[in-house]
């Protein structure tokens, strides 16, 4: 037999061992209760929120809700709205009026409306995909969404395939605002939003949003198109600036710039726009060029050119 002190020592090893042997397996099952827990508890008892489709609180621009119907560019066909009551779910149009808007840092100045902010909402922790609806039998044109203070952006949606979008979340509904850029020669740009869990491939019925722009209200310059307006020839704009509003009492003219802002300032990547304007300086100043604490210089170059091809190559 071992002597006492030995026989304690044993009995102190094997204690010690039995209990790291069970601390480890109670870790383990602590562990695995708390995941369990954690998964447990978010919202459907661990799965994602179950996307719905989005519902529109209201649309921002600088025009009016459509309620009946509006004939398209030459009369083509119709658009018909039955306008219930917000926030709601169905089809929805908004008609973006008169083509020409003070500009917001100088009333003074004129600039095309283009500009409108969908307001939409859905579950919390769950996403937003935007598509532009194409023509039938094409498949929708996925939108990327870029920061609302980007430089540059958005630039028109169809061209640029952006929007600009701001997402808010309190946790017991998600809010977002998505800024549209729509051609001062478009009569129609239809937005269409789908609800989606968050990482997951699931997504709700579409929430289509309808800008419309009356065909006698278009400002289009030497492009080509359905549009009859759309046949006028470089320097002959279709309803140009109202008479005035320059120093003097003077009539602005047309300049047709192209502005690119990504690195190197490839041609693929420029987009071009035209208006009417009283002079150089103001084209600057709409298009932020110029004013105290600006930036876009830095990483923007805005030149004139000769059209829209001379400008994007296409």
């Amino acid at each position: 037999m071992l002597p006492r002190p030995a026989r304690s020592a044993i009995a102190l090893i094997n204690g010690w061992q039995f209990m790291r042997r069970h601390t480890r397996s109670c870790a383990i099952a602590i562990v695995a209760f708390l995941a369990a827990g954690c998964a447990g508890s978010g919202t459907g008892g661990g799965k994602a929120p179950k996307p719905m489709q989005p519902l529109l609180e209201g649309v921002r621009l600088t025009g009016n809700r459509i309620c009946g119907s509006i004939a398209s560019t030459a009369g083509a066909s119709t658009f018909t709205f039955p306008c219930p009551p917000l926030p709601t779910r169905e089809p929805s149009g908004w008609l973006m009026t008169p083509s020409y808007v003070p500009s917001v840092l100088s009333p003074q100045r004129l600039h095309a409306n283009r500009t409108a902010v969908i307001n939409v909402s859905g579950p919390p922790m769950t996403e937003l995909d935007v598509e532009l609806v194409r023509a039938e039998g094409q498949l929708n044109l996925p939108l990327v969404q870029v920061e609302p203070n980007a430089v540059g952006a958005p630039g028109e949606v169809s061209v640029s395939r952006q929007v600009a979008v701001t997402a808010i979340d309190d946790g017991r509904k998600k809010t977002w605002l998505i800024e549209v850029n729509v051609s001062s020669c478009a009569d129609s740009r239809q937005i269409q939003l789908f609800n989606r869990s968050n990482g997951r491939e699931t997504r709700s019925n579409p929430l289509s949003v309808y800008l419309v722009r009356d065909p006698g209200a278009e400002i289009c310059v030497g492009q080509s198109g359905p549009n009859p307006a759309a046949r006028a020839g470089v320097g002959e704009p279709i309803n140009p600036r109202p008479e005035g509003g320059c120093p003097g009492g003077g009539t602005g003219k047309l300049f047709q710039v192209c502005e690119s802002c990504a690195s190197l300032h490839p041609q693929q990547l420029s987009f071009y726009s035209a208006g009417t304007y009283c002079s150089w300086e103001e084209v600057l100043a709409v298009y932020g060029y110029t004013g105290t604490g600006v930036i876009k210089p830095q990483i923007c170059k805005l030149t004139q050119t000769s059209s829209k091809e001379a400008c994007e190559g296409k």
